[in-house]
């Protein structure tokens, strides 16, 4: 007989791609695909929380610890998994990060046990937020780069195209290559300061370019902003050199 099985993390992936499909159809989303996504988005969360305590010690995935391993026993609750994260874990959650879990959990109760109604901008806002606490959680308190896993395919730029995910998501991103010490500018594509020189890629939208050394000064910089100079070096000789557009600029102008 087949065995279907998904381990905690196979569990939350799932969900969590789950939600984003609903988000990035070729269509307008009906009520029917903020109705998954924010149940799919609270599962993640859930199952992200116990694999933290999991790695701990599973044990801390009951509710009650001395009743570990009886699968027959409840597990924690979304808010006991944060109380103990924050008491044994030393998770560092932000009053924000934990509005937004008690706001979409919430909402996602509602949708369970009784009627459901969310004005569509305020779904999308929630939404969004959760996602990026998901990225967020997965790679600071697991080292999980799920972030990499979903710009392999059309899923993330289909987040990234969605504003309230975008406003909230890059700064943690931004924040993120500020501690990592990161060769950054500008994206010349969705404007964040997220992209990455060494990479040659934004780690926000995933845009790729070539990235160029100038000649004089020895700075980075974008391959279509490299500026090809012919310099004189003597009475006869000319040489070309690649120029950032600052030092591209008199006295080496030819016009």
């Amino acid at each position: 007989m087949k065995v279907l099985k998904l381990n905690l993390l196979e569990n939350a992936k799932s969900s969590l791609r789950h939600a984003v499909l609903h988000l990035s159809k070729n269509r307008e989303s009906t009520v029917d695909d903020y109705k998954y996504a924010i149940s799919d988005v609270v599962h993640a969360v859930e199952l992200l929380f116990k694999e933290k305590l999991k790695r701990i010690h599973p044990a801390f995935m009951w509710q009650k610890v001395e009743r570990y391993p009886d699968k027959g026993e409840n597990t924690v609750s979304l808010k006991e998994a944060i109380q103990r994260l924050a008491r044994i874990a030393n998770v560092k959650f932000t009053k924000k990060h934990l509005d937004n879990v008690k706001s979409i959990k919430e909402i996602r109760n509602k949708i369970e046990h009784y009627e459901f109604e969310i004005d569509e901008k305020l779904a999308k806002t929630y939404i969004g937020r959760i996602l990026s606490f998901i990225f967020w959680f997965s790679q600071e308190q697991l080292s999980l780069d799920w972030e990499d896993d979903f710009k392999n395919d059309e899923s993330w730029y289909s987040l990234v195209s969605m504003y309230q995910f975008f406003e909230e998501h890059v700064a943690v991103v931004e924040e993120r290559m500020f501690k990592e010490q990161r060769h950054v500018t500008d994206c010349p594509e969705c404007g964040a300061y997220t992209f990455d020189f060494d990479l040659e890629r934004c780690e926000m939208c995933g845009e790729r370019n070539e990235v160029g050394e100038c000649e004089d000064c020895g700075s980075l910089e974008f391959e279509y902003k490299i500026v090809e100079v012919d310099k004189q070096v003597d009475e006869h000789d000319f040489i070309t050199q690649r120029l950032c557009e600052s030092c591209a600029a008199p006295p080496y102008d030819n016009d």
